[in-house]
């Protein structure tokens, strides 16, 4: 029945063509005759089919199932000859910018997949891993047990520190920030502290600007206070001179006086 109606769109698609390149009346009355024939005949197809269902009712079950299992059957066939590009392992480096979508990946294509045992998982992760991130975990032995430990390492050495470079943190930043921050003193501390923003990050630039501003200030300290001692010796060096100025001429007077009174007895003794 299915070729029978094949044939005959086919036999409409040409009878269409036919017309518009020759109309003349003798096609349109074949197409009708032939039109005609082909109901009549389709109908008898029709009926003779369902007189069998009929017939045949008690095993059509059976016979439906079959054909669900052929169609299904079938259809695993087809999808099976549709050979899919074959996807690549991921790889990590260790770079922290690289660490999320390597998570994703990795997790996606083998940590899910729960027909492979944890010691092949073990295997596949040591092998997707290059440079400095396979030191994080070469001391694990290939053993299904340190599949997860494998994990934990590489999160505790990876995961906070990507979710800051996906903030927009700089990390290497951050970390030279906390370590000038613990070797200030605490009146300095306490002054940097006053500087900075509610809720944002410390940046490197704002620290290395706050400790130049605070040299130069302390410079100046100095300066002056270096200034008011020297102001201070200068002072004590005049009141010394003062003070030692009367003993000097007392000195002298006594000097003269002692002469006078030798040269008088010198005198009066000839």
């Amino acid at each position: 029945m299915e070729r029978l109606t094949a044939l005959f769109h086919a036999f409409e698609e040409n009878s269409d063509e036919l017309a518009g390149l020759d109309p003349n009346k003798a096609h349109f009355a074949e197409f009708a005759n032939v039109q005609e024939r082909y109901y009549s005949l389709a109908a008898r197809v029709v009926n003779i089919l369902h007189a069998a269902g009929a017939s045949e009712a008690s095993t059509s079950w059976s016979t439906d199932e079959a054909r669900n299992d052929n169609r299904s059957l079938a259809t695993v066939i087809q999808k099976r000859r549709i050979k899919l590009p074959e996807t690549s392992l991921p790889t990590f480096d260790g770079k922290y910018k690289g660490w999320l979508s390597f998570k994703n990946a990795f997790n996606s294509m083998i940590g899910s997949q729960s027909d492979l045992f944890d010691v092949d998982k073990l295997h596949y992760l040591k092998s997707a891993l290059t440079g400095k991130a396979t030191n994080k975990i070469r001391i694990l032995a290939i053993d299904g047990t340190n599949y997860a430990k494998a994990w934990q390492l590489l999160e505790r050495a990876y995961e906070h520190v990507a979710s800051l470079s996906a903030l927009g943190v700089s990390v290497r930043s951050e970390i030279m920030v906390h370590i000038l921050e613990s070797k200030l003193p605490k009146s300095v501390l306490e002054r940097w502290e006053t500087t900075l923003e509610r809720d944002d990050f410390s940046k490197i630039d704002d620290m290395y600007e706050f400790q130049y501003k605070s040299a130069v200030c302390a410079s100046k300290r100095e300066r002056l206070r270096g200034a008011e001692s020297e102001k201070g010796k200068d002072e004590s060096s005049t009141k010394k001179k003062r003070i030692s100025g009367p003993n000097q001429c007392c000195q002298l007077s006594y000097f003269l006086a002692r002469s006078s009174y030798f040269f008088f007895d010198l005198v009066h003794t000839n």
